[in-house]
């Protein structure tokens, strides 16, 4: 197969157009898959001091969609400034706004974000950068490392669990309606991604993911049909779950707060499953996950029914999206995110569906 399946789309990245995929995120759509804007670390001091009256140390960190730096001051407070893709709309992001001001007020021992306003007291501003305007917003730095490259036990996976549990019930009291808009990591707008099937050189590999949609379809969705919508994280993954390297078996951090969709909350569960797994033992880590969240918010037998699949379907997503944004030469695109996402799918499938769910049912009694 042709990597480079479609023409070049003037921005400089493939377009979809020529071969008649409709790829639902695309960027002449309405769904936030935009590339972080790409503005300078001078724009970003102007910003800060000219919005908040902050100057420090500014240190770029990693965005999907946003440009973020961490600022550091000479009173050693430090921040973060976000400075949103222009795709990303006030709705969007005045509903995150609100969502940590609420949790701040339902479990204040949460450690996420808080929001800061601006000289000028909004908690959103506006600032104009070569005739394009983007959203900037200032938060709390919330202290600590990723999750992601430290070792994890069965006691922090199972701490992680917790604390995503106790995010669920306080994300469950709000509210806050989820604004309508299309995310490309959004499990239940997962079956759009069918027909970019086709990037994945694989037969085999194409195989697996077509078995996973077709469960989610004929298997899942029905349950999560039955189940109480709330707005969920859908991002707990180790990149923003943070740890103190002095109590490295507990939770200190919840960070990004830019993913989230209204959804069944065992949808959150799945979403944190599937980027926690072990590559070495994914099951055993998928366990202490599920039996940390179950022992702080009990899971019902449809909801562990349905987990299995939940956690194979973030997999397959990942594999589709990457592949995909590998074959438009998106410069986000890592190939070792292709290759994990299978490795773990492929462990997962060959464990089976109900071998999985019985051991996510023993996991639960235990508590």
């Amino acid at each position: 197969m042709e990597r480079n399946l479609f023409p070049m789309h003037p921005s400089g990245v493939n377009t979809p157009e020529s071969k008649g995929l409709k790829c639902p995120w695309w960027p002449t759509s309405a769904c936030r898959d935009y590339l972080p804007p790409a503005v300078s670390e001078a724009w970003a001091r102007s910003v800060a001091a000219e919005l908040y009256g902050i100057e420090g140390s500014f240190e770029p960190l990693s965005g999907e969609r946003d440009k973020i730096f961490r600022i550091a001051t000479q009173g050693e407070v430090r921040y973060v400034l976000k400075i949103a893709n222009a795709a990303e709309t006030q709705a969007t992001l005045e509903f995150q706004n609100k969502v940590l001001q609420q949790i701040e007020g339902l479990d204040p021992l949460l450690p996420v974000p808080r929001v800061c306003e601006s000289l000028s007291g909004r908690r959103l501003e506006m600032k104009l950068h070569n005739d394009e305007s983007y959203y900037v917003r200032l938060l709390t730095f919330v202290p600590g490392v990723p999750i992601r490259g430290q070792p994890a036990s069965s006691m922090l996976l199972r701490n992680v669990g917790g604390t995503l549990a106790r995010l669920d019930k306080a994300l469950g009291q709000l509210a806050t309606a989820a604004p309508s808009h299309e995310l490309v990591w959004d499990v239940t707008q997962a079956l759009s991604l069918r027909p970019l099937i086709a990037v994945i050189e694989d037969e085999d590999r194409r195989t697996r993911v077509r078995t996973v949609f077709d469960a989610l379809e004929e298997r899942v969705f029905p349950t999560l049909g039955q189940l109480q919508t709330q707005i969920i994280h859908n991002d707990f993954n180790p990149k923003n779950v943070l740890i103190d390297l002095s109590a490295p078996d507990s939770v200190s951090g919840i960070i990004d707060f830019g993913d989230m969709v209204a959804a069944a909350k065992v949808v959150d569960l799945g979403v944190a499953a599937a980027r926690h797994l072990n590559s070495r033992d994914p099951v055993a880590s998928a366990l202490h996950l599920v039996s940390g969240y179950h022992a702080v918010v009990p899971l019902e037998p449809r909801e562990i029914e349905v987990l299995f699949w939940l956690i194979c379907t973030r997999l397959a997503m990942r594999a589709v999206i990457w592949s995909w944004r590998l074959t438009v030469r998106d410069p986000r695109a890592d190939p070792n995110e292709i290759e994990h996402a299978f490795h773990l799918l492929g462990h997962m499938l060959e464990r089976g569906a109900r071998a999985v769910t019985e051991s996510f049912y023993v996991a639960c009694d235990e508590h």
